[in-house]
């Protein structure tokens, strides 16, 4: 193990450590007093070996300083003047570094560890130049400058423990334990943070199963639905989409493949059709296209008007004098896009007149009280 050396940056460190060496070696009383007059031999083995000790700890710059003094105690007088200064000096340093420690505080990203270091620097260094400072005080400016989130583990070591007794590890293993509990759940909440982001990742897909339409918050106009479905109230295929297959396709009226129900030249009168059919793509090929965008005039509430929605999962409306066979015990909750969510006190059918004077029935309508807008999911119209 080397020698402590002295240069212009560490005096207080090597100070320290001259001193811990001279009492090893039996030689501080020589170091600080000087000479004793009792036995002269003996004592000046002693102040040789100090200044031995001296010579070989410090650096060029200060050996020059001292190469000429011949005892230990004037050579270790002049390292202390030159490095503490004079009373004046040592008043002024001494007074900045209470300053230092007053104002110091436990900033935001600071670890217990690292904020009980600061504290002990200072101290050490005002100690250095003759303040006197206990542990007690020292433990006291620790606790009372912590981060609020310290608060109650404070109150806890002030009710529990004698402060005036306690060393300065003891609270500082009572936090630096709080600390690492607070780490752990802070990486627990990013944990369930990062797996709910991946679950609402998830849902937004889900939702998209039905491209080029939108939900309530941004409804599509008259023209912009028309283009979307052909007059027979079908959505248009992409062209890139592969066409579907006819030849598997069986028609309801004659039971023969290759063709739908409305293209059959051999189906039930138009009129009979007309009141038999629910509200879904099964028209007759005379009849009028089936307005679901219904216009209304500028005197009408919102809540007497129907709006096609592709983000609702069941046809809701909020009067229940429109419903007919309405079952009360059908009740439910329904969820919006915002986590919010709305009782449905029961269900029935709807009967909406077409353009041509026709009835058509749209059944499991929710009943719930409390919606603003009547809306037609189009995923239930589609399943139909």
């Amino acid at each position: 193990m080397g020698l402590p050396i002295l240069t212009s940056k560490n005096w207080d460190r090597w100070l320290t450590q001259m001193k811990v060496m001279f009492r090893y070696q039996e030689v501080i009383e020589i170091v600080q007093d000087g000479l004793l007059p009792l036995d002269q031999s003996e004592a000046q083995k002693k102040d040789n070996k100090a200044l031995f000790l001296i010579h070989q700890c410090v650096d060029d710059v200060h050996f020059e300083k001292i190469q000429r003094v011949m005892t230990a105690k004037e050579t270790w007088d002049i390292l202390v003047t030159s490095h503490a200064g004079g009373d004046k000096i040592k008043k002024v340093k001494l007074q900045s570094l209470r300053k230092q420690y007053e104002l110091l505080h436990m900033e935001e990203g600071d670890k217990v560890g690292e904020y009980f270091t600061k504290i002990l620097t200072i101290t050490n260094q005002m100690k250095g130049y003759g303040e006197a400072i206990t542990n007690t005080m020292v433990i006291e400016k620790i606790m009372r400058s912590l981060l609020p989130r310290f608060d109650f583990i404070v109150v806890v070591i002030e009710e529990s423990k004698d402060v005036t007794l306690m060393k300065i590890k003891e609270p500082q293993s009572s936090l630096e334990a709080h600390e690492l509990r607070l780490v752990e759940r802070n990486l627990m909440k990013k944990a369930e943070l990062a797996l709910k982001a991946i679950h609402k990742d998830e849902d937004r897909r889900k939702d998209k199963k039905w491209k080029g339409k939108q939900s309530i918050n941004r409804r599509k106009t008259s023209q912009e639905w028309s283009e979307s479905f052909d007059k027979r109230g079908r959505s248009k295929l992409n062209h890139n989409q592969k066409k579907f297959d006819r030849s598997k396709v069986e028609c309801f009226n004659c039971h023969k493949l290759g063709h739908y129900s409305y293209e059959c030249g051999n189906g039930k009168s138009k009129e009979s059709r007309h009141k038999e059919e629910p509200l879904t793509t099964q028209e007759d090929s005379d009849s009028e296209p089936l307005n679901l965008m219904v216009t209304v005039a500028a005197t009408k509430s919102h809540s007497e008007s129907w709006y096609l929605d592709s983000g609702c999962s069941n046809h809701m409306t909020n009067h229940k004098e429109w419903l007919k066979d309405f079952d009360s015990t059908n009740k439910s909750r329904v969820k919006f896009a915002d986590d919010s969510s709305l009782s449905a006190e029961g269900a029935g059918s709807v009967v909406i007149m077409r353009e041509n004077g026709s009835k058509a029935i749209v059944s499991n309508v929710l009943y719930v009280p409390k919606m603003k807008y009547n809306l037609l999911s189009i995923g239930q119209l589609i399943e139909k």
